[in-house]
C-alpha cells in the first residue's frame, strides 16, 4: 500500500495543476511503452474483464455495449484485446466466451423470436435472474412432478433436451433466485440469521455431465469474482429491480456444464456425487443426500422448465451442443428488423 503522505494533496499545491496531471500521465506512458513486450501484452490481456450484460438493454439500448475501450488505445492493445468481440444488435459487441449475458423468466414467454433464437446459440455463460413469482405450474414439488410427466415421458426425467434450451451451448449458467421457495423443496434455513449468512448457507455449485446426467454438488464461494459481479450488476428487464428487491432472500446456484464420460476432476475436494432423481421416487432416508438432490432439482426445474423454449416440435432447430458455427462465418445478429 501507497503511504498516506506520498500521495499528492491540494496543499502542495500539484493536485489542482491540470499541467502537473498531464506531465504524470505522459509520464507514465512512456514508463509503460519501455516495458518488455510480453509483460506489456500480459497487461492488456489482463485489463478486459468479463462484463455482466443485460439482455433487454442489449435488445433495446442502441450501443448499451460498446467495445471496450481498452480496445482501442493503441494498435498493440487492440491486436491483444479485441480478438472475440462480436457486433450485435445496434452497436454493441459481445465477447461470447467471456462476458455473461443476463436474462430474466420472460424469456420463457419467447415461443418463436428470431433475433433470439440467432443470439442464443452462441451464449456460452448466462445468468437467470429469477426475480418472479414461481409458475403455478412448477411452483410446488408435486405441481413439478406432473410438469415433468407431461413433457418429459422418458426413462430419465429432467435430464435436459438440449434441441429445446433456449442455450445449447452454456459452458456456465449462475441462477439467482430471489424469494422464498415452496417449503417443499426442503431447502432449509434459519430465516433468523443474518441475510448474508442465509445467502452463503443456500450457495450451491454443480457439475453436470449432460450425456450421462451425472451430477455433482459443492458449496459456491459468493466472493468469487464473476459471482460477486453477477449478484451487483444482475437484474431483471427493470432498471429499479435491485431496489425493488432489496432485502429479500436470495438462493444462488451455478452450474458447470461437462461434455463427454464423467471423470474425477483434480482438485474435487468438497464435492459429491448425487443421483439425479425423479421427483415421483421415495426420498432418500439421510437428511444429507435428500437435500442436496432436492437443491439440483430446483435448478433442474430453470432448465426443463424456464429456459425451456416451447415452440412446437416443427419449429425446433437441431442445434446440437458444440455446434454453433464458428467466428468468421457468424453474420451480425440481434440487427435492427
Amino acid at each position: 500500500m501507497i503511504p498516506p503522505h506520498s500521495l499528492p494533496s491540494a496543499a502542495d499545491g500539484e493536485a489542482d495543476d491540470p499541467s502537473s496531471y498531464d506531465d504524470d500521465v505522459s509520464s507514465a506512458a512512456s514508463g509503460f511503452s519501455h516495458l518488455p513486450p510480453e509483460l506489456r501484452l500480459k497487461i492488456w490481456s489482463c485489463s478486459v474483464e468479463p462484463r455482466i450484460v443485460i439482455l433487454d438493454d442489449l435488445v433495446h439500448k442502441p450501443k448499451s455495449y460498446p467495445i471496450p475501450v481498452v480496445t482501442r488505445l493503441n494498435a498493440e492493445a487492440r491486436i491483444e484485446t479485441r480478438e472475440g468481440y462480436e457486433p450485435v444488435g445496434r452497436g454493441s459487441h459481445i465477447h461470447f466466451a467471456r462476458d455473461i449475458l443476463v436474462c430474466d423468466p420472460n424469456i420463457s414467454d419467447q415461443s418463436s423470436n428470431t433475433p433470439l433464437e440467432e443470439l442464443a446459440p452462441l451464449v456460452e455463460r448466462l445468468a437467470f435472474w429469477d426475480c418472479f413469482p414461481d409458475d403455478g405450474r412448477i411452483e410446488g414439488l408435486n405441481h413439478y412432478s406432473a410438469y415433468l410427466e407431461r413433457w418429459y415421458p422418458q426413462e430419465r426425467p429432467g435430464k435436459v433436451e438440449f434441441d429445446k434450451f433456449w442455450f445449447p451451448n452454456l459452458k456456465d449458467l449462475w441462477i439467482v433466485k430471489i424469494g422464498e421457495v415452496d417449503r417443499s423443496w426442503m431447502v432449509g434455513v434459519d430465516q433468523n440469521l443474518p441475510y448474508d449468512v442465509r445467502l452463503r448457507k443456500t450457495a450451491r455449485q454443480f457439475r453436470y455431465w449432460i450425456d450421462e446426467n451425472i451430477v455433482e454438488i459443492a458449496p459456491l464461494d459468493l466472493d468469487e469474482p464473476e459471482t460477486k459481479a453477477v449478484l451487483r450488476q444482475g437484474r431483471c428487464g427493470k432498471e429499479d429491480c435491485q431496489a425493488l428487491n432489496h432485502g429479500r432472500s436470495k438462493m444462488v446456484s451455478k452450474v458447470i456444464f461437462m461434455d463427454g464420460k464423467y471423470r474425477v476432476m483434480e482438485g474435487s475436494e468438497g464435492w459429491q456425487r448425487i443421483m439425479p432423481w425423479s421427483t415421483k421416487m421415495a426420498q432418500a432416508t439421510e437428511k444429507d443426500t435428500s437435500e442436496n438432490r432436492m437443491r439440483w432439482i430446483i435448478v433442474e426445474r430453470i432448465l426443463t422448465f424456464s429456459l425451456r423454449w416451447e415452440g412446437s416440435d416443427d419449429e425446433v432447430a437441431t442445434s446440437a451442443r458444440r455446434k454453433a458455427p464458428e467466428m468468421p462465418a457468424r453474420r451480425m445478429i440481434y440487427e435492427t428488423r
